[in-house]
């Protein structure tokens, strides 16, 4: 994942990397759909875990700062925060500023997530949509030597999992090389307020957020039913992946 301008990490395998000089900086390139009063379905499976984020901390409710990388005079790399001036992450901030849980403690925000999710109610007025994906994510699986003499960044809210192609977790970002699997945990709670607020008062459409299971019990019970199995009761479709989520827009 290239990151944009203050981002702090790339996720990106090593096929794509591979691809990556075919697919990137061509002319021709087109934008996320062009607009249209033509009513679209967007379906995103396992995406938001790997878009983009943004770190905040608030020194004050009204003074915000955002995180940004900087190389030292020895050629490390170190975690700073300064002003809040990034456009997208202002606009997120400033639609649901209760991203900020508590002063003085980061938070990792899903600022082109948001991005995204604006620029396509604004090119398709007649959206529907349907994200899933993890609302919570365990530990890293980290090694011993791993979390010593490595530099390393402020702990905040929403921490991803930051694993290398060799499939080894590092404690962060900055401890990570520049090619890593780099997961982030989604709230959906605040995401679905996102969507709330940028939609308006449209008494048309509806944002919902429900657990994978709740959703699928709602609107797949009969694919529910063929997968339960007649002597334990289990289904995966409802016990496995306990820890996702789905945003929906209709």
């Amino acid at each position: 994942m290239l990151p944009r301008q203050g981002k702090l990490e790339k996720d990106i395998s090593s096929a794509l990397l591979f691809l990556l000089p075919h697919l990137c900086y061509t002319p021709d390139r087109t934008s996320l759909l062009s607009k249209s009063d033509t009513p679209t379905i967007v379906l995103g499976l396992e995406i938001l875990d790997n878009l983009p984020h943004d770190k905040v901390r608030a020194k004050s409710r009204k003074n915000i700062e955002q995180a940004e990388v900087r190389t030292t005079r020895t050629g490390d790399k170190e975690e700073v925060f300064v002003a809040l001036k990034d456009p997208l992450l202002s606009k997120v901030m400033k639609t649901v500023p209760s991203y900020v849980r508590s002063v003085q403690i980061p938070v990792w925000v899903p600022s082109v997530a948001c991005g995204v999710m604006h620029h396509l109610l604004k090119q398709r007025p007649n959206l529907s949509l349907a994200f899933a994906d993890f609302d919570w994510l365990p530990p890293p699986d980290l090694v011993p030597e791993a979390e010593s003499n490595v530099p390393t960044s402020y702990w905040a809210h929403g921490e991803p999992i930051v694993t290398d192609m060799k499939g080894r977790d590092h404690p962060c970002y900055l401890a990570a090389p520049p090619y890593c699997d780099v997961l982030f945990p989604t709230d959906f709670q605040l995401l679905g307020s996102f969507l709330k607020r940028s939609i308006g008062d449209n008494e048309n459409k509806t944002v919902q957020v429900l657990k994978q299971s709740e959703f699928l019990q709602k609107f797949g019970p009969s694919h529910v039913k063929a997968t339960k199995s007649w002597l334990t009761g289990h289904t995966p479709l409802l016990h496995d992946f306990s820890n996702c989520s789905v945003l929906t827009l209709t």
